[in-house]
């Protein structure tokens, strides 16, 4: 059974522990309340400079991943995740 991993807050710690997640076969929910971060998150780009993360995101969108921008969203992902691990 594949893990869910709810990620919330997608900046300097959030988004490259969103990433590695996923890279690792997780199931990653990623939220954050920026709509400029969440934008750039599901266009394939950082927003924040990382060695290596740019092209990892990127894999990790291909696939099909996303964020979500909004307040309503983070609540319903975090209620709806069925997380196994929480990270703030």
């Amino acid at each position: 059974m594949r893990e869910n991993v709810c990620v919330i807050g997608l900046g300097y710690i959030g988004l490259p522990t969103s990433v590695v997640l996923a890279q690792a076969g997780k199931q990653v929910i990623g939220v954050d309340v920026n709509p400029q971060a969440v934008a750039s998150i599901n266009s394939g780009k950082a927003h924040i400079v990382e060695p290596d993360l740019d092209g990892l995101l990127h894999s990790v969108v291909a696939r099909g991943g996303s964020a979500g921008p909004d307040r309503a969203t983070i609540c319903r992902r975090v209620r709806d995740c069925g997380a196994d691990t929480l990270q703030g």
